[in-house]
């Protein structure tokens, strides 16, 4: 027999004979090992099976399906439909073969001599079964396709022969000749139906039956475990255990399937854009799919419906085209604003579009585009008198160059320049520009001068260094490059200088190589030096978000260089190709004052590359800021996240920026805080009406949310190290005029909408800030909306406003509102703090299905809010008002004498307890080793609509995070001294359970000591003899009194052999035991004399399980267990549901 915890597995043999055991008692098994062999009686009983030694026999080829298209078309039909049903391949062979079947399944759907050629098959073997005429008609209809089968308006006549169908039928008078007639022509009628809608159609129609057939099968996997779903599939289908095999063996191959899923998703909605509208019902079915088997599927469907909403990049790429020429006049020199504001303000992506413009034949255009792309530094920077001014450049080696300069807020005079009404307005469109033109010089050269005003918010505020070290090379003429602009000339009268400004360029080379030929050209045009800075020390460098906030020169100057590149191009190799030219020209990019180095690398069809190269990091690349347009930093407010090393997580998501983040700790600490930051900026043009406003922001913010939870999924499965307390940032920059209490509704019924998935990726905190007007003539108000689901159970949101400060013009966070959250009176840079104490805790025991034990009270008191709550639904009723006090309680705490005294502690207070006791019961004294207990206790009162004066109740739970929630003697007198108290007072006693039964404890002092006498050292199976400690470990433990040992020789040495255990500490053997009748007695006297509730929310093992049942009122979380019964009684049920067990809610009632 083989025993399993309590339950016993007899294992029988057919025939008899004398058994040799390969497994010694108490081995574990492992799936396929041998556990004994029998030396039969009589061998000629049994078939041995002997080794084949020929050749495999021939297999019968299948038969053949032809080699015309509609027949290669049902062939791979079918194999794909088998597929589906679980009939795959092994691997290596799988992946190939069904990447085969797809693209041949796609090729002979879209080829449209499919539909011919079936129909060709159906009336042959029809041929003279129908009437003549309509033979001949159908016929024609047919030539009639075929003879314009390649043109793009020919359609497949299913219409016209169903219409000469029922033309003949309509003839027909007796019943019998149509029933023969519609038999006969039953296979031209379907065929007809199917292509009723064309070849798009068909080809629509045969994916989604693929489609459906999935999700038939993966549907019903979908309810919780996979044994309650088999036992669900089993009840459903009572009458026909063959459908519930053909689930389980479809679901078996679920991950083959999803590759095959994936392919027809990819197939017909990659090439087909348009069809992704059609097929938008069963895509978002396939979303729906929540278990981890099926994320991959879910993810891409998901993808899919994101992408439908926008324009395909064909046509965006003519639609910005159509616009950057209709905006130039008939000579081609100067802009028409009208028109560019369509682009300026267009709602649709068209980042990855825009630098294709900066090598366009055009002249003209290719400085609208960079003009319209290098926007990233605008609007940010706003509400304030500040500006930034740039000046275009034109090169005789046929380059476009912008410069531009940033100009601080003291200087609100700036304001009178005029800019451009292009340049930065698209990307930077959530911001407002204090003045911006647009001019031409008389050589039709394009100036464009822009202002705007570092925010307050802004971490380098105040640290902005001045610009009297920069200037304009005066002798650009002699490189070939001509000023086109004025504004600069301006800027650097001395009398005029702002005290602190900054100066950038951008430049598009079609080749890396074009760059470094002409660098120092480039280069020339910053020719001052900055002075000695910290950026530069001899040995260091500043981290990431160390700002020097002295009032000190640093380099001003930025510089963006764009290169084009028409294929795929591998992300280390562009870095490791940019790493060494900046190394080898770090000295002159320090001589002239470079700032920030960036390369933006334009691909075809995709969002440009990043890579940016800081001073302060002596030009190393900035990891954190690749793929970022650097200037978009202030947005995503990455200087919060600086309590964590932060490491940039690629994304296939331009929108999203991913990090992981490690807590800092001080060296040679383990880092145990992991935790992922998901950040994305909503843009938009500034909305118009109130109704739109909202309705962009639920939209957009729900899809941002969507791509949040996809990256974060894809991201779990590509990290090794365990996260929590992932944070999710949105910020919408548009100006929205709503009141921002609807914020909080739409946001709360999103999360609760999403609240699984959430949960599962471990999403705790999320943030969303918006600029809002209450009114559309109103004051912009940035809003700030917080939520946190730290418990697990009750979703906190906090609303605040921004405001400043008048003592430190400093922005803080103010509550809007009555609910003044954790955040009020902080600053708005203030740190995301690492996890503490309280978090982990919770980690661990949300970990195990259940919540932490301190977390318990404020469970009650949310039940008790949404029981006053509910009163407000029962109209006859009058509505009651909330007590504040709806909840007091304290904690019970065994004193010195193991007696109850009332106590307030913090959370996990119990860890930190020392208790010292001797009773009767259990005459046990605690030493002074005790590091806590791992059961809490309270006495609460509780105000509820049928008793507002409130009515007290006694709980006691087990906490699961200290020692797994074992049962130990401070346990034991504690749950008999608080169920003691509700006796002797009459009120219920509510135990909360999550256990592992009773303390198995280890001495850890001899844990690491011990060596194994074995009774065959090369063959550990065969057991052991003894235990024992060499002399020298026994004279360090001898002292404590922790062992017993007796003096042994062997094999040469000498050897103390261990008898016993005792241990330093107390309660690590039996006399965890002692306690247990005692509880258990106490459990059933509580049930005679008092209300006695049990809540079961993880596991209830042994004396655990014992007090629930004893308890008899039980509530059992799903999916938790009470382990109890005995193996008599346990293999005496039939409710085993799987090899996993037995239904344990059902075992309760024994």
């Amino acid at each position: 027999m083989a025993l399993v915890m309590k339950m016993v597995m007899t294992l029988t043999a057919g025939e008899s004979g004398c058994i040799h055991y390969v497994k010694r008692p108490g081995a574990v098994l492992d799936p396929g090992c041998v556990i004994a062999k029998l030396q039969l009686d009589d061998p000629s009983r049994v078939q041995q099976a002997e080794l084949h030694t020929g050749t495999l026999p021939q297999i019968q080829s299948t038969a053949l399906r032809g080699e015309k298209l509609h027949r290669i078309f049902h062939c791979v039909l079918d194999n794909l439909v088998n597929v589906m049903n679980g009939y795959c391949l092994p691997e290596p062979y799988f992946s190939s073969k069904v990447k085969g079947w797809v693209e041949r399944l796609m090729k002979t759907l879209r080829d449209p001599s499919l539909p011919l050629l079936e129909l060709q098959d159906i009336m042959t073997s029809v041929s003279g079964r129908i009437p003549p005429n309509v033979e001949k008609s159908i016929k024609k209809e047919m030539a009639q396709y075929a003879s314009n089968i390649t043109s793009v308006l020919c359609q497949f006549p299913s219409q016209q022969i169903a219409n000469i169908l029922d033309s003949h039928a309509a003839t027909l008078n007796r019943k019998s000749e149509r029933e023969v007639f519609f038999m006969n022509t039953q296979s031209i009628v379907q065929l007809v139906q199917r292509y009723r809608s064309g070849i798009r159609g068909h080809m629509k129609a045969v994916v989604m039956d693929l489609l459906r057939q999935y999700l038939k099968v993966e549907t019903q996997f979908q309810h919780g475990h996979y044994d309650k779903c088999v036992f669900a599939l089993r009840e459903e289908n009572k009458s026909d255990m063959n459908a519930v095999l053909n689930y389980i063996f479809s679901h078996a191959q679920v991950t083959k399937k999803n590759l095959l899923v994936t392919m027809l998703i990819d197939q017909l909605c990659g090439r087909d854009p348009t069809l992704t509208d059609e097929l938008i019902n069963i895509l978002t079915e396939l979303t729906q799919l929540s278990k981890t088997t099926n994320a991959k599927v879910a993810l891409r469907a998901r993808q899919v419906l994101i992408a439908s909403h926008l324009p395909s990049y064909e046509l965006r790429h003519n639609q910005v085209e159509s616009i950057f020429l209709s905006a130039i006049d008939m000579y081609g020199h100067q802009f028409c604003i009208e028109n560019l504001q369509k682009l300026i303000l267009s709602e649709t992506s068209i980042f990855d579009v825009l630098p294709n413009f900066f090598y366009h034949s055009n002249q003209v255009v290719r400085m609208a585009a960079l003009e319209v792309s290098f926007c990233p530094l605008k609007k940010q920077y706003s509400s304030g008198g500040g500006g930034v001014a740039c000046d275009v450049f034109t090169s005789s080696l046929d380059l476009s160059f912008v410069f531009f300069l940033f100009l601080p807020p003291q200087h609100s005079q700036l304001t009178e320049f005029v800019f451009n009404q292009v340049y930065v307005r698209r990307a930077y469109i959530a911001y407002e520009l204090n003045s911006v033109q647009h001019r031409q010089l008389k050589d039709n050269t394009c100036v464009v001068e822009f202002q705007f005003m570092l925010p307050t918010s802004h971490p380098n505020r105040g640290n902005i260094p001045t610009l009297n070290r920069m200037s304009f090379s005066s002798n650009l003429n002699h490189y070939g490059m001509v000023h086109v602009a004025s504004v600069s000339d301006v800027l650097l009268d001395n009398s005029f200088t702002p005290p602190c400004q900054r100066m950038g360029g951008m430049v598009s080379f079609r080749t890396f190589e074009d760059f470094v030929r002409i660098f120092d050209e480039v280069m020339s045009c910053f020719c001052d030096s900055p002075p000695q800075s910290p950026t530069f020390p001899e040995a260091g460098h500043a981290s990431l978000y160390d700002e020097d906030k002295a009032a000190r020169e640093e380099p001003i100057h930025i510089l963006n260089v764009a290169i084009k590149t028409d294929g795929d191009v591998d992300d280390d190799g562009l870095a490791a190709m940019f790493r060494e030219f900046t190394q080898s020209k770090k000295s002159v990019l320090i001589e002239h004052g470079i700032r920030r180095l960036t390369f933006l690398v334009a691909q075809k069809r995709e969002f440009p590359k990043f890579f940016t190269f800081r001073a302060r990091d002596k030009f190393e690349e900035d990891r954190i800021y690749r793929h970022l347009e650097p200037a978009l930093a202030f947005q995503l407010e990455l200087n919060r996240m600086r309590n964590f090393d932060l490491t940039a997580i690629p994304c296939a998501n331009h929108k999203m920026h991913l990090y992981l983040g490690a807590a800092k700790v001080e060296v040679g600490t383990e880092v145990t805080d992991y935790r992922f930051f998901v950040r994305a900026i909503i843009r938009h043009s500034d909305l118009v009406t109130k109704e739109a406003s909202f309705e962009y922001l639920q939209n957009e913010g729900e899809r941002l949310l969507l791509e949040a939870m996809d990256e974060l999924e894809v991201a779990f499965n590509n990290t090794n190290v365990r996260t929590d307390c992932n944070h999710i940032f949105l910020n919408f920059v548009p100006t929205v005029i709503m009141d921002p209490s609807k914020i909080e509704e739409s946001v709360r019924s999103m999360v609760m909408r999403y609240g699984s998935r959430l949960w599962k990726l471990r999403v705790l905190q999320a943030e969303l800030k918006i600029n809002i007007r209450l009114t559309p003539t109103g004051k912009a108000i940035p809003i700030r909306l917080f939520l946190t689901n730290e418990s697990g159970y009750y979703l906190d949101i906090s609303l605040y406003k921004e405001v400043t400060d008048s003592r430190t013009g400093q922005i803080m966070f103010q509550a809007y509102g009555d609910k003044q959250g954790p955040l009020h009176g902080m600053l708005i840079n203030t740190p995301y703090v690492t996890k503490d104490l309280l978090q982990s805790k919770r980690f661990q025991a949300q970990s195990l299905g259940t919540s932490y034990v301190y977390d318990i009270p404020e469970m009650f008191r949310q039940s008790l809010i949404k029981l006053w709550d509910s009163m407000n639904e029962h109209a006859f009723l009058p509505t009651p008002p909330l007590p504040s006090d709806i909840l007091t309680y304290t904690e019970l705490v065994l004193d010195d004498q193991g007696q109850l005294v009332h106590m307030n502690r913090l959370p996990g207070g119990n860890e930190a307890s020392c208790t010292f006791f001797h009773t009767a019961f259990l005459p046990v004294f605690c030493s002074t080793l005790c590091l806590g207990i791992g059961m809490v206790a309270w006495k609460m009162t509780l105000k509820t609509p049928e008793y507002p004066e409130g009515r007290d109740i006694i709980v006691i739970g087990n906490d699961i995070t200290y020692r797994i929630g074992s049962f130990g003697p401070q346990e034991d007198v504690l749950f008999l001294r608080a169920s003691e108290l509700a006796r002797t007072h009459g009120i219920p006693r509510i135990y909360v359970a999550a256990n592992s039964g009773a303390r198995i404890g280890l001495a850890e002092e001899i844990r690491h000591m011990f060596h194994v006498a074995w009774e065959d050292p090369d063959d550990p199976y065969k057991g052991y003899k003894y235990l024992y400690l060499t002399p020298q470990d026994y004279k360090k433990v001898s002292a404590l009194n922790s062992v017993h040992c007796e003096h042994v020789e062997d094999n040469g040495e000498s050897r103390y052999k261990i008898t016993d255990i005792i241990g330093k500490e107390d309660g690590l053997g039996i006399e965890n035991l002692r306690g247990s009748g005692m509880i258990a007695g106490e459990s059933s006297l509580a049930y005679e004399s008092i209300i006695t509730i049990n809540l079961v929310t993880c596991r209830a093992i042994g004396i655990g399980a014992y007090l629930v049942r004893l308890g008899q009122r039980t509530i059992q979380v799903e999916n938790s267990h009470i382990i109890l019964t005995g193996c008599g009684a346990l293999n005496k049920v039939s409710i085993y549901i799987s090899a996993f067990g037995a239904v344990w809610n059902e075992l309760l009632c024994l």
